[in-house]
């Protein structure tokens, strides 16, 4: 007990009571804070002009968003570096920091904006590794997700017709039936808002219809579960490559559906299949 008031008397003294042309103590933490922040910078600007610079390579590997929580994180970090800067410079113009009896309250709220920016800059890139690792987690060991693969549909958008199934699970569908059902849902979501805008989920207690319309046709792919960036970003690349390969074929569509069907080894090889 005695050594610690000690050392509080210490602390006090050299708090509130200085020698001439000295550094209080409070203003050494606020110099020692910038300095430890700008020491980040080197690190900070070049992961924000990647994170940015990459999307397209961070989006095709399926850890974008991950990114830009740690982008938007170290931005903020390069924000409260300057902003410590010129609050700095500030206090010395202004000779805040030669004030005796300056209290740490004041310091405080002078410092906030710069605390707000560390503390939001911590959060996010917290929250970026937390997604990043369940991200990668995921695009590495994708076998939890893969089975909860049911079944996939291709609708054709102008027709409303199914033009390509197939069973990825347990389950048995309707396939037309289906096909059908999810082309007006699709129609009627964009009549109530009046744009082209369509569903991208239908949610029930125990499964998930996760939808993606193309230029050509919808995809619904069944899950039995909830649904993962990995999965929708799965259905998103196979819908790109489901039109870019038959392209030719629904520009001059004569209702032929078997052609479609070689569309079974897109699916064996995006939602990656042989691993189970």
């Amino acid at each position: 007990m005695e050594d610690f008031l000690k050392f509080w008397a210490v602390y006090t003294y050299h708090t509130y009571y200085y020698p001439p042309g000295t550094m209080p103590l409070r203003s050494q933490t606020m110099l020692f804070l910038i300095i430890l922040l700008v020491s980040f910078l080197p690190v900070a600007i070049p992961l924000v002009y990647y994170a940015f610079k990459l999307q397209g390579f961070t989006k095709h590997s399926k850890m974008w968003k991950p990114w830009k929580k740690f982008a938007l994180g170290w931005l903020l970090l390069v924000i409260a570096i300057f902003t410590g800067i010129t609050e700095f410079s500030l206090m010395i113009v202004f000779e805040v920091l030669k004030q005796r009896y300056i209290t740490w309250l004041t310091i405080g709220l002078i410092i906030s904006p710069l605390m707000i920016f560390t503390f939001i800059t911590i959060f996010l890139t917290i929250r970026g590794i937390q997604q990043f690792y369940r991200s990668a987690t995921i695009s590495v060991y994708p076998e939890k997700e893969i089975e909860k693969l049911r079944y996939i549909l291709v609708i054709h958008r102008k027709v409303g017709a199914t033009i390509y199934d197939k069973k990825l699970g347990d389950w048995e569908l309707d396939s037309d039936l289906i096909g059908g059902f999810l082309g007006i849902i699709q129609e009627f979501s964009s009549e109530i808002k009046k744009v082209r805008e369509p569903m991208r989920k239908l949610e029930y207690k125990n499964f998930e219809i996760i939808l993606e319309q193309g230029k050509y046709a919808i995809f619904a792919l069944f899950i039995d579960g909830v649904e993962s960036y990995w999965l929708r970003e799965k259905l998103n690349l196979f819908s790109n490559d489901f039109e870019k390969q038959f392209e030719e074929i629904f520009k001059d569509w004569s209702g032929e559906i078997t052609t479609f069907e070689k569309a079974e080894i897109l699916v064996d090889r995006i939602f990656e299949l042989y691993r189970l």
